[in-house]
């Protein structure tokens, strides 16, 4: 037997137990059998106070929110709980906000409290609609865009987005914006069908040398010395024809080098090496000496047709008399095809062959048909004639003068003055030039078809053209500049774009502008293509705009390096460069990284050095924890590595380590972590006396300090330490405890129903802990789902709020020309496949070249 918990004493058989009565109780034992004793304990509730314990409710303000009871300092029950929240609600109001504003998605969450206010506003070219929960968004029939993104419905949409240009000096126009064209999933975009603006440069090259001189092929390089428009994109085609020359003037050696392609020096007679010397690519020649033993002979000299025949190679070096030159010259001569020969009988000789003009021989310069010859000798003062030979062809004019250059008012060409002259080419060019046509403008708004293929009509001089304004086109003339513009008021019956002008707002806006391209032969037949298009992407400051997120399409190739050389002849290291030889693209546009990987291959046998060579390369020596001096000695690049003492120390009041980043030794680190440590703020301090240290400051936790995690006021502290394996470090886990409960059973999670209210508690006198009531409170929702209204209706902003609560239904309803999807919370509107509006203001165009 005991009290309550605790043992008083032990009852053996036959050992009393007395039952007596209490303050307020009385105790009755009855005998009811041999097998059943009853005791019966009364209380008298009249001598016992019973304290106020009575509970309040809460009600709901027009608002939503909860009324602040009268009694607050009476107890409300976890149901008089639950039903506040299940009927506390927030107001819901539509409104417009047409300012243009960058998308918010990962903005952090605002929170809608019981009677506060959610305002759905209508952005920039849309309007929304309130019928009581009931939110309908719909397009404006007048709507403007910034922006479009293009995309086929296979492959991921391109972003054409107006940015911002990054700062760049390899322009002396510097850019101030930049067409951004990177993909809807974050990666670049390949640009093809690029077309290039530089023409190529024929280079004549002899791949195998030429003995005398002449360049029996040719190759293209990139004219980047005359590009007529340097702010056009590159391609890849123009990469493939860039290089320098290489030539030789011992066996009349050229080609061009190009990307990738490697020169070697290969000596014949001497010793050729390299080095890669402080990033300077050496190449060394070392010349063999040898004897040269002259000898004096003599050949003679023979004419063929007029022309001195070189000797042979072996008496090339030889001597000739004086008679044996005389002949030669007498005999020499240059040649001419007459058309008539007159024989020494004074006959003329039958199909005349070339004759040989030798020195002596005469030749006279006669007037001919409709010209006539004339023969001008200067004589000079050093004795030396000047013989100049000229021809005069009789020439006649148009006209008179009244008609200039030949040509009528009307730009018809006027009747010769002498029908049976020559005008010559300055007149004839004149009279083509002036003759003209001529042009006027004119409009007709009249709808049409399309006539493209229709017969030709001949323009001829002094004839009418009219060229007439159409449909949504106005026409101005100043003179023979004729200027077409779209109306400030159009109509379509349809409107599609694919092509865009980009307008983020901040940025100068940028034109894409489809026009005819630059007559450039660096193409694939090497000709220029007629009606090549190009696109001019200058911003409307006429500012050249820079492109980002290109794709490249070009593959690498990796190469095999040894930059210090190899004993050997094995490759160390591998490096990558751009395959312009095998480029599928050769019209795409070329990205920055594939200049990054453009280069070419320098290699010397003597050491088997090899290496690549990228633009600006440059070597540097950078020492950590050491000093790095470098000097020219001799021609000679010296760097000198020395290994510098540093110093570390402890602050003692942060316990923070400071300290160089040279070399420390070791009893330098050892102090420094002694003195390291941490800092703590207590809210106790016992000193060394076991007295209290008022106003106590941060102290530092030092290496070997004990720290102890004990239990507070309500709470128990826990520590679990985790003893590393194979050497790691041990983890030591600190938490602490605290006692919870919850709401409902499990099929209320959370302590919410289904539909979003909060559930009745288990036990309603009880009361819940924040931990329930916040998750009541996060968890208890409202039921939000689409619809549709496509009924034409005036924007509502202003409309009274509708409260949303617990439970109930928020309908978001997609209007004309909009389409709403619903995944779980995500609420999506979108604009139809097929849409109409009364108007549409578009600063993005649908560019069609019309010819290109």
């Amino acid at each position: 037997m005991g009290n309550n918990t605790s043992v008083v004493n032990n009852v053996s058989f036959g050992n009393e137990v007395h039952f007596t009565n209490g303050t307020n109780t009385t105790v009755e034992v009855k005998k009811e059998s041999d097998t059943k004793t009853v005791i019966t304990v009364d209380v008298d509730l009249s001598k016992i106070s019973t304290p106020d314990v009575s509970n309040t409710t809460l009600s709901i303000e027009p608002n939503g929110t909860v009324a602040t009871p009268t009694d607050g300092d009476k107890l409300v029950n976890a149901t008089t709980v639950a039903n506040a929240i299940n009927n506390a609600a927030f107001n819901v109001t539509i409104a417009s906000d047409t300012t243009e504003f960058t998308d918010q998605d990962g903005k952090a969450n605002a929170q809608v409290k019981a009677g506060s206010e959610l305002v759905l506003k209508s952005g920039k070219n849309l309007i929304a609609k309130q019928d009581g929960s009931n939110i309908t968004f719909a397009t404006k029939e007048e709507v403007d865009f910034n922006k479009v993104t293009l995309s086929n419905g296979t492959t991921g949409g391109v972003n054409l987005v107006n940015e911002a240009a990054k700062p760049a000096t390899n322009n002396n126009n510097a850019p101030t914006s930049a067409l951004n064209i990177t993909s809807t999933d974050g990666k670049p975009t390949q640009i093809t069908g690029v077309g290039s603006t530089l023409n190529t440069t024929t280079i004549g090259t002899a791949p195998n040398g030429s003995v005398d001189g002449t360049k029996p092929s040719t190759v293209t390089l990139v004219d980047l010395a005359n590009a007529t428009n340097p702010n056009s994109a590159a391609t890849v085609g123009d990469l493939q024809n860039m290089g320098w020359v290489v030539s030789a003037a011992g066996n009349n050696y050229t080609d061009a080098v190009k990307n990738a392609n490697e020169v070697k020096f290969i000596g014949n007679n001497v010793a050729v090496t390299g080095v890669t010397k402080d990033g300077v690519r050496e190449i060394t020649i070392e010349v063999n000496a040898t004897t040269v033993n002259n000898l004096v002979n003599t050949t003679t000299l023979s004419t063929t047709d007029g022309k001195v025949d070189t000797p042979a190679t072996t008496d090339g070096n030889k001597l000739v008399n004086a008679t044996t030159v005389s002949n030669a010259i007498n005999n020499s001569g240059w040649t001419t095809t007459p058309t008539k020969v007159i024989g020494t009988d004074g006959k003329e000789v039958a199909n005349p062959t070339a004759e040989v003009i030798n020195p002596g021989d005469t030749v006279n310069y006669v007037s001919g048909n409709g010209t006539t010859a004339n023969v001008t000798v200067v004589k000079g003062a050093d004795g030396k004639d000047t013989f100049n030979v000229s021809y005069d062809v009789n020439t006649t004019t148009l006209g008179d003068d009244t008609t200039p250059n030949g040509v009528h008012a009307n730009g018809t060409v006027a009747a010769p003055v002498d029908g049976d002259s020559f005008l010559n080419a300055t007149t004839v060019v004149n009279a083509i030039n002036n003759a003209a046509f001529n042009v006027t403008i004119g409009s007709n708004a009249t709808t049409f078809t399309d006539q493209v293929g229709k017969a030709n009509a001949q323009v001829k001089a002094g004839s009418e053209l009219v060229f007439i304004s159409g449909k949504n086109l106005i026409a101005k003339q100043e003179g023979t500049n004729i200027t077409f513009a779209t109306a400030e008021n159009v109509s379509f019956t349809s409107v599609t774009s694919n092509n865009v002008t980009l307008n983020n707002g901040g940025n100068n806006a940028v034109n894409l502008v489809n026009e005819k391209g630059i007559a450039a032969n660096n193409t694939a037949s090497g000709n220029p293509i007629d009606n090549q298009s190009a696109l001019n992407i200058t911003d409307t400051a006429g500012n050249p705009t820079q492109i980002t997120g290109v794709g490249s399409t070009l593959n690498t190739t990796t190469i095999g390096t040894a930059p210090n050389g190899s004993a050997d002849g094995t490759t160390t290291n591998t490096t990558t460069l751009v395959d312009l030889v095998n480029a599928t693209k050769p019209d795409s546009a070329a990205t920055v990284r594939d200049l990054q990987n453009m280069g070419w291959i320098v290699s010397a046998a003597g050491n088997n050095y090899s290496d690549a060579v990228r633009n600006a390369n440059e070597v540097k020596f950078i020492g950590e924890g050491v000093n790095v001096t470098g000097t020219t000695n001799n021609g000679v690049r010296e760097i000198t590595i020395a290994v510098n003492k540093g110093s570390v120390d402890s602050n003692t009041t942060t316990g923070v380590a400071n300290g160089t980043t040279n070399f420390v030794t070791g009893d330098q680190v050892a102090d420094a972590i002694n003195n390291s440590g941490w800092t703590t703020k207590p809210t106790t301090v016992i000193d060394a006396d076991g007295n209290k240290v008022e106003n106590p400051t941060a102290q530092v936790i030092n290496p070997g300090d004990a720290v102890n995690y004990v239990n507070g006021n309500g709470t128990t502290a826990n520590v679990t330490v985790v003893q590393g394996k194979d050497g790691q470090p041990d983890t030591f886990n600190v938490s602490y405890n605290v006692n919870t409960t919850t709401l409902g059973d499990s099929t209320t999670p959370n302590g919410v129903h289904a539909n979003g209210t909060v559930a009745a508690p288990v036990n309603g006198d009880s009361f819940l802990n924040a931990t329930t009531v916040v998750n009541a409170i996060n968890n208890a929702a409202f039921n939000v789902t689409i619809g549709s209204d496509t009924n034409t209706f005036a924007d509502q902003e202003g409309k009274e709020d509708a409260q949303v609560k617990a439970g109930s239904e928020l309908v978001l309803k997609s209007g004309k020309n909009l389409i709403a999807k619903q995944e779980g919370t995500n609420i999506t509107f979108a604009t139809a496949e097929n849409v109409s509006f009364t108007s549409v203001t578009s600063n993005n165009v649908t560019l069609n070249n019309g010819g290109n």
